[in-house]
């Protein structure tokens, strides 16, 4: 008899709780579930998404030798609809690597723009970076190359940015801090490596200068 007294106490106690707790209980497995779910479709979108990209980039590559109309509209998809995938990035990278060999400066300009403002990837950013202060240096805007890489500094890359401002040092006629910078630029470098060689060439070009 108190084996069922207490059996009952505990249905009676479950049905206590259930009514105090049953509505809480259900919206947090439902938020679970929905949580389950919502983290497989946005895997999913991603890889969709990703492989669109993906498509694209191949008929921009293709149609890049072909019908530069054609890859600019592709371009101009990708930077629209599939910004955040590296895809939009490198379409950016070559369409202004097109425009430079068309000798269409601007336009070049205005994909590396795009990269620094939008592109997926850090180091992407700082290649798009330092070819658009080097087109303005083509162009003889040492200001603006300059105010593009001030206070900018980046593992990696610290090389090729001590070689600009060298040579924006030297735009302006500031011979003893492009030495130094060219100098700096040859750091952690192997001594007969290309790009040693050629910092050394600009280093000894100034020696002669002066």
């Amino acid at each position: 008899m108190e084996i069922h007294r207490t059996e009952e106490e505990q249905v009676e106690a479950i049905k206590n709780w259930w009514k105090e707790n049953g509505t809480s209980v259900v919206i947090g497995v439902a938020l679970g579930i929905a949580a389950i779910f919502g983290v497989r479709y946005w895997f999913d979108y991603q890889k969709a998404q990703t492989q669109q990209a993906s498509a694209l980039y191949a008929s921009v590559l293709e149609s890049i030798a072909t019908d530069k109309v054609k890859a600019e509209a592709l371009a101009s998809e990708l930077s629209k609809n599939y910004s955040s995938t590296p895809y939009a990035t490198l379409t950016a990278l070559n369409l202004a690597k097109l425009k430079v060999d068309d000798k269409d400066l601007k336009a070049a300009q205005t994909y590396l723009q795009w990269v620094i403002d939008n592109g997926s990837d850090e180091g992407f950013r700082h290649v798009a970076r330092i070819r658009l202060a080097r087109l303005y240096l083509e162009e003889g805007n040492v200001q603006q190359a300059e105010q593009l890489v001030k206070g900018i500094k980046a593992s990696g890359f610290d090389s090729e940015y001590s070689e600009l401002r060298g040579d924006i040092f030297l735009a302006k006629g500031e011979n003893a801090q492009a030495v130094e910078s060219y100098r700096l630029a040859q750091t952690g470098l192997q001594p007969n490596s290309p790009r040693s060689q050629l910092l050394q060439m600009k280093i000894d070009d100034l020696a002669v200068e002066k």
